[in-house]
């Protein structure tokens, strides 16, 4: 009984023994199980830097796979290819991309599976290829990086370039610039005010006047052509108040629409005043000249011989 026992037991040890050595041997050979997962290969021209084996492969961030191995394309030496194990190939669509996104500051990445619309179907293996292969993007980070040389040589010629420009005769010369800048903005905020008041005083002027020739024009309105230029002249000003007058009611808002609009119109008006105190002034030279024939003589009466 006792040696039957003890060949029991040694039997028991030697079979469990075996069992443990298979167990480590799929262990090893990393024998998987899962008859759902599925293998992708991904090729990146990038660096993979911070990736390791093990790492976590994740589906928008939920984790669903590893990443098995990590090596160089023997075909091409600037990719690498990582090959990673997905627990639900179904989420891996036909137009998935995948990226390596770092993992915090801890200085390692991790395999991350974007996009995958839900009308595609799941990718499969193409003729020729032992696994699927989900294309790569380049991250964010990596994009950054890969530029970041460009970005700070640029940098430098800019800063090399205002230093050339702004060289002390040239910052003399802004700040005179701005300072007239300022001075002319603050003339032009006290301008509207200005102009309202000239164009008010001017109104008045030209509407007193306008009622004294109306007045003057009814009393001698049958002394001829001299008077006829009184009439001319009255409504020329009549005419330039009303636009002065229009002038004002416009100009009442603010400088854009004076400046935009007004100040033409008072050029026109001060261009027909000129006309029109032209045309007054010469017909006050016909009457201090000779005042009885400016009331007097008819305008149609001829030239008078000299009598011997």
């Amino acid at each position: 009984m006792e040696t039957r026992a003890s060949y029991i037991a040694v039997g028991s040890f030697i079979l469990a023994l075996a069992v443990g050595g298979l167990l480590f041997i799929m262990w090893i050979s990393k024998v998987d199980f899962n008859q759902d997962r599925q293998n992708y290969l991904i090729y990146f021209k990038g660096s993979v830097s911070g990736l390791r084996e093990n790492e976590s492969v994740k589906f928008h961030g939920l984790p669903i796979g590893k990443v098995k191995k990590i090596y160089v394309d023997p075909k091409d030496i600037e990719q690498i290819v990582v090959k990673i194990t997905v627990d639900n190939p179904e989420l891996v669509r036909e137009d998935a991309v995948a990226t390596i996104e770092a993992q915090g500051i801890t200085g390692y990445s991790y395999i991350q599976i974007k996009g995958g619309s839900k009308d595609k179907p799941p990718l499969k293996v193409k003729p020729g290829k032992h696994y699927p292969v989900i294309e790569s993007q380049a991250s964010g980070v990596e994009m950054l990086f890969s530029e970041l040389p460009h970005i700070l040589k640029n940098v430098y010629d800019l800063s090399s370039k205002l230093n050339r420009v702004l060289d002390d005769h040239n910052i003399a010369a802004i700040g005179q610039t701005l300072e007239n800048i300022s001075r002319l903005s603050k003339d032009l905020s006290q301008g509207p005010e200005r102009v309202q008041i000239f164009v008010k005083e001017a109104r008045l002027s030209f509407k007193q006047l306008r009622e004294s020739l109306h007045s003057l024009e009814k009393q001698v309105s049958g002394w001829g052509p001299s008077v006829r230029a009184f009439g001319e002249a009255s409504k020329s000003l009549d005419k330039t108040a009303g636009t002065l007058d229009t002038l004002l009611s416009e100009n009442r808002g603010a400088l854009r629409d004076f400046t935009g609009e007004g100040l033409p119109s008072v050029a026109a008006a001060m261009k027909e005043a000129q006309h029109s105190l032209k045309a007054l002034q010469g017909v006050l030279r016909d009457v201090e000249l000779s005042p009885g024939d400016f009331l007097h003589k008819s305008p149609h009466e001829g030239y008078q011989l000299p009598r011997d």
